[in-house]
Parts: C-alpha cells; structure tokens; sequence
C-alpha cells in the first residue's frame, strides 16, 4: 500500500530524491555527465581508517527524541530489507542522527524552488546536499563535514527527500516514513547506496515542511562479502510492487532521455568490493514476453552516476502491468566467476482501495475527506449522479490520499454519487461513493 502512494508523492508535491552516488567518493550532479568532487563516501572505507568493521548482525531498537514513529518506520522498512539481501545492518548512530537534524532544518528554512534541481558550484554537490555558511542553520558545507562537526568519525553518503522552504508540511506519521522509504527504493541511485553492503551506521532527520535527510556511514574497512553472495531488489518472490518510475523525479535522473513514466527499477548486487560485470539482465512477463528495457551499470550509465561496479539496473521503458507476475533474468560475472540469477516478482493488484464505507453524510457548509488510494497512487474522481436539492459551491478535488470535499451548500437534501479511479491505468475497475448532504 505505501508504495501504491510513493508516485502520488513525486508527481503531486514534487519531493526531490538528492542522489549523492559515485562509489568513488564523488557525488554526482544534476547537469554533468561525471562526477562532481568533494561529496560524500557513500559508506566506502576511509582512507584514515584501519579498525575492521564486520557486518552488525542484529542492532537495538532506535530511539528518537523527535518524529519517533516516522524515522522507526523508516529505519525498520531498510533493516528488513538487508536482512533479507543478507548484508550488514545499520545502527542508530546518534552523531549522524544530529548531522541529519540540523541539514534538514537547514534545508527547510533554506532551500528555494530554484535550487531544489541544481547544484551549488561552492560545492559542486546539489543544493539538497551542500550548505551555505552565510544561512541560518549551517554546520557544514558537505555532508561529510556536517558529520565530523557532530563528532562522527567514518565515511558518510547522504540521501534524502526534501520540498522547498515554504512548502504545504507534511506530519511526520508512520505512514509517511513507509512511503519515504519505498520513495527512495523505487529509484536507481538513491537505492542503489541503501543497498550497499559497506554501511554500518545511519542518522535520520526530519524537519519542516517534508524535509528527510539519511546520514549512511562506516567507521574503519568494512569485511568484504563473498563474491558469490548476490541480492535484488525487487527481492525474490516479492508482491505488491509498485509498477512505475517517474525518472524526472529523481536527482539526478538516470534515463535523460526519458520524458514520462516508466517501470520500477530492478536491481542485481554483489558485494562492494567486487567487479560485476554483465552478460544479459532480461525481463519478461507473465505470458514470457520480452519486456524492453534500459541497462544501467558501471559501463551504461548515460549519467556515469553508477553507484559502483557490484550493481546492475535495468529499467522498463514502459510502465508495468498491475497484478502481474515478472521474471528478471541476470547472467554475468563476479570478479570473473558465473552468477546467474532467475528472480520474480508480482506488481500490485488492478484494486483501488478504499473508501472504507459506500455512503457518507454530511450537512450543508460541511466538508469532508474520504480515504481511497488507486494503484498508481494518481487518484482520479468524477461526479457519477446527482439528485434532490440544488447544490451550490461545491469544490471538491482527488488527493494523494483520497477525495476532499471542501464545501458543498444545499436548500434540501441532495445526493451525490462519485466515481473513483485510477488516472494512470483506467482499466482497474471503478469505485462509487455516495455522498448525502442534508441541509
């Protein structure tokens, strides 16, 4: 279900996904086709470093003086999933907690519309991840040095979601820290760092109006896993995935020549340290057509942003199918040696879900908001009957969550029936809500 919301995310309140991704200690821009210097390590050993730093089995349970159920949300959904890849998990690091913090409430008293896509030539990093020492709020140009100023002593990689100062907030609910999450797994580069397997630490922060910022890092040299340890994401077996990418809304976007929606990313991973190196990476569906698709790798990237040569993507150029099984299919090597991995995956159902109840009532002057999700998570309604009473000022609008009636005035009482769909795939069949407005 969260994922179903993270399209209405990007494509409604336009949330910025800041890459920050080379596996070369660069972080990548929004307009160059090579790395910019002076970003973040994205979770690679540093160079100062000589302490080994095995993979964290198991870790506490975080605790949060602020936005607790939101950053839990957030921390449990990305612990999940690399528990499930078999890789490292990420312990609650209170001096990247801190860092995190302060960047987003830097960013949301800062960050203009204007700069939300472009990148600070100070820095050479988006605006999303650089800081300007004559602002409110600055600790640090860099997210590596807003973690050294709080104390922290590794490598560090930033991610985040972020809306201009100014924008409509958003509360920060358990809701929103499943769909900020499944935002930034439903990209290329941004999961491609939640995936690597290098990172032992993470800070979370949250601000005013929709500010996220992750601090990832590692103090020391990660131990290396295995070269025939591989992982996906779509994980093996995994349903409900939601079937679309809008590439415009991540930074930097990794299909430029792409204008619209797309198909989720698929991902194949072996451990940072390895060389992969592809042969084929095919997907079909469930009649076994070949789906097209574009490969993005260490050596097909047309951004050269690849997070690193352990991972491979491939894009479908056409949005997926709803309720569908795919198999993705990955022949190649690891440092020379074979992996071949067949994995599935089954997108969401063509189900809109919601509206808890069939009929609602209300009185005239009153507003309402009725809860209903369409799969692609673009809402669409339509009046489908009217009668009774004559109505006037009626406004009413879909939202990423719903229907919002704000204002309906009738003499006697009226009945209003709507229809609910999906504006991206209006084959999912139709839902009604009646409406009854007494005066």
């Amino acid at each position: 279900m969260f994922k179903s919301k993270t399209l209405s995310v990007v494509l409604i309140t336009t949330l910025i996904l800041a890459a920050c991704g080379g596996g070369n200690g660069n972080a990548p821009t929004a307009n160059s086709g090579s790395p910019a210097s002076g970003g973040s390590t994205n979770g690679q050993p540093g160079n100062n470093t000589t302490t080994g730093t095995p993979p964290n089995q198991t870790v506490s349970t975080p605790v949060y003086a602020t936005d607790s159920d939101f950053k839990q949300a957030f921390f449990s959904d990305l612990n999940s999933v690399r528990s499930q890849w078999g890789i490292s998990l990420l312990a609650q690091n209170v001096d990247l907690d801190n860092a995190a913090m302060a960047h987003a409430h830097y960013l949301g008293v800062n960050l203009t519309a204007a700069e939300e896509a472009e990148v600070d030539p100070t820095t050479n990093l988006l605006y999303a991840h650089s800081e300007n020492p004559a602002l409110s709020g600055f600790t640090g140009a860099t997210p590596q040095q807003r973690a050294g100023a709080t104390g922290y002593m590794g490598s560090v990689g930033e991610v985040g979601n972020v809306d201009p100062a100014g924008s409509s907030p958003l509360p920060s609910t358990v809701t929103l820290g499943h769909t900020y999450f499944g935002a930034l797994m439903n990209t290329v580069y941004h999961r491609d760092i939640l995936m690597n397997d290098c990172l032992r630490d993470i800070g979370i922060g949250y601000a005013s109006p929709s500010e996220l910022v992750v601090e990832l890092g590692v103090v020391g040299s990660p131990t290396p896993l295995p070269a025939n340890l591989t992982y996906t994401y779509p994980i093996d077996g995994a349903t409900n995935i939601f079937p679309l990418f809008n590439p415009l809304g991540e930074l930097p976007n990794p299909l430029p020549a792409s204008s619209g929606l797309v198909g989720a990313p698929i991902s194949f991973a072996v451990g940072t340290t390895h060389k992969l190196v592809v042969t084929t990476f095919t997907l079909v569906d469930n009649l076994k057509n070949t789906v097209p698709v574009q490969l993005i790798d260490a050596a097909n990237d047309q951004r050269q942003n690849s997070d690193g040569p352990n991972i491979a993507v491939i894009v479908p150029l056409a949005k997926l199918n709803l309720g569908t099984k795919y198999t993705a299919m990955f022949t190649g090597t690891a440092d020379g040696t074979m992996v071949n991995k067949t994995f599935t995956f089954t997108t969401l159902p063509a189900v809109i879900n919601g509206p808890a109840q069939s009929t609602y009532t209300i009185t005239s002057g009153a507003g309402i908001t009725i809860p209903f999700l369409a799969p692609s998570g673009v809402n669409s309604i339509s009046i489908d009957s009217y009668s009774g009473g004559q109505i006037s000022n009626l406004q009413y609008a879909p939202n990423g969550t719903g229907i919002t009636i704000t204002s309906v005035t009738v003499s006697s009482p009226a009945t209003l029936t709507f229809a609910l769909s999906d504006a991206i795939y209006p084959d999912v069949p139709t839902k009604t809500v009646t409406i009854i407005i007494n005066p």
